[in-house]
């Protein structure tokens, strides 16, 4: 093995499981939505948390919040406006494959499982 993968690996290791930095994320704002000039609305405001493995954690918020936004960015589905945000070191923005690898999803509609499973 060699000595980048050995350190790579040494790491992830250490890392915490999520970590999550200054992270921004902003949607743009519809016209028909739009008032006194803002174009965009802010899901997500320098939030900043971090996760070690092993550790439970809950994300709880009112609807419209940015509970979805920050999953949908952990699963590397949307790229965050600033910040940062790491799963076991790895960037979700800079390295998504890597990311994708170390996560695990289970959906809550079973639309995708009658669409996948089908006979």
């Amino acid at each position: 093995m060699s000595a980048k993968r050995l350190l790579d690996q040494s790491a992830t290791q250490n890392a915490p499981a999520l970590r999550v930095d200054q992270l921004r994320h902003v949607y743009p704002v519809s016209r028909k939505v739009r008032r006194s000039g803002v174009d965009t609305m802010a899901a997500i405001d320098g939030v900043s948390f971090e996760i070690r493995p092993g550790e439970i954690f809950g994300v709880l918020g009112p609807n419209g919040g940015g509970k979805t936004t920050l999953f949908r960015i952990i699963c590397t589905l949307l790229r965050p406006t600033e910040g940062r945000l790491a799963v076991f070191g790895h960037d979700v923005a800079a390295e998504a494959a890597q990311v994708r690898a170390r996560l695990g999803v289970v959906f809550q509609s079973p639309f995708f499982y009658s669409f996948y499973f089908q006979g």
